[in-house]
């Protein structure tokens, strides 16, 4: 079961009555909802849509290394592939622009 509350007023927009899921993980988003609110007669009631701003992810590990460490070999992987395609793109447009 999900378990849902109000949104805080500091989080709510002044016209708007908002639900937010407590806990996201255990929600899967099926469309039911909406299909629900349809089916009552009452089509657009419920809007549901991911927050931008954040994202959840899990971590597992056999205990050999600690999450804080994997999670901070994994940033240091995607730094330095990130470091490497800003090197290549640079590259590529320099010897587009030698053309």
């Amino acid at each position: 079961m999900v378990s849902i509350r109000h949104a805080t007023e500091q989080q709510q927009s002044p016209n708007n009555s908002q639900v937010e899921v407590e806990n996201p993980e255990a929600y899967t988003y099926d469309g039911e909802v909406i299909a629900k609110a349809e089916e009552m007669g009452k089509p657009g009631l419920v809007e549901i849509t991911a927050r931008e701003d954040c994202f959840i992810f899990r971590v597992e590990s056999t205990l050999a290394r600690s999450a804080k460490d994997i999670v901070e070999a994994g940033l240091r992987w995607l730094s330095n592939k990130c470091k490497d395609l800003s090197q290549r793109a640079g590259e590529t447009i320099a010897a587009e622009e030698a053309m």
